[in-house]
């Protein structure tokens, strides 16, 4: 399934799934900021995840109606990351 065809909600899912199953060798004594960053990434799987969640009771509530501008902007923001994460080769 392309990110094209994942709904909003799955989209911001895909990307706490990328964070959580991600193995990061050598991350860790790269680089300061690459080494915060790798410690960062359980709880922006978390954040992420919940925005998830936000995103489908606001589907479901809006049925064929929904729109992005149905959501918060919190959660706007977190599905501009999770798109941006989960962007092939750009």
């Amino acid at each position: 399934m392309t990110t094209a065809q994942l709904t909003p909600a799955d989209e911001i899912r895909a990307a706490a799934d990328m964070l959580r199953n991600a193995l990061y060798p050598g991350a860790f004594s790269a680089d300061r900021t690459v080494a915060a960053l790798v410690r960062a990434h359980d709880p922006i799987a978390t954040w992420l995840e919940r925005h998830a969640g936000i995103t489908a009771e606001v589907q479901e509530q809006l049925g064929d109606g929904f729109t992005e501008d149905g959501l918060d902007q919190d959660t706007r923001e977190a599905l501009a990351i999770a798109r941006a994460m989960n962007a092939e080769d750009q």
